[in-house]
């Protein structure tokens, strides 16, 4: 709670604190010599998620040490500058799978404006041979900054590499 003070308890705080009403404010260190302080070292940067052009690819591998999402898995998330009404097509497709022996990695994709999903993708460019890769097909509706993120379905943590294109236009079929 916050109170105004005046009168006598004013007088009394501002005397037990050094200060007497009406007079000059004085730093504690008046008359000796200042400390300067040396040079700032600034600390470890804050992690920046890596941006990717449209027409690019970004090859990374989920691990451990990556995001844990609150469902479970881990992700790792890309930035794409795109204009308004531009069209793009996402595909994402697992390498080898650290966790399953013999497998593909599953991976599925989500497209994100700040903390808000606005697509998502598990299976979309699977392969006969059994490769459960994703493809989204993107419209932006206002210019900006999206994201990317290449994660596992579901809630299960898989590890292990992957790749991710952003193709311009929408591409009918792409495995």
């Amino acid at each position: 709670m916050l109170r105004t003070l005046s009168g006598p308890v004013l007088v009394a705080i501002l005397a037990l604190a050094g200060c007497r009403p009406g007079a000059a404010p004085r730093p504690r260190d008046a008359g000796r010599p200042r400390a300067v302080m040396g040079p700032v070292t600034p600390g470890p940067a804050l992690p920046r998620e890596p941006t990717i052009a449209v027409g690019a690819a970004a090859v990374g591998e989920l691990t451990p040490q990556d995001v844990a999402l609150p469902d479970g898995p881990v992700s790792d998330s890309y930035i794409v500058e795109l204009t308004a009404d531009q069209r793009v097509t996402i595909v994402a497709r697992g390498g080898p799978s650290n966790s399953t022996p013999g497998a593909l990695l599953d991976v599925s994709c989500e497209v994100l404006q700040g903390a808000r999903v606005l697509t998502t993708d598990d299976d979309g460019a699977s392969t006969p041979d059994g490769a459960h890769n994703c493809r989204i097909l993107f419209q932006a509706r206002a210019p900006g900054r999206y994201t990317v993120r290449v994660r596992t379905p579901g809630t299960r943590r898989e590890l292990g590499p992957y790749n991710v294109q952003v193709y311009a236009g929408w591409l009918p079929t792409q495995t």
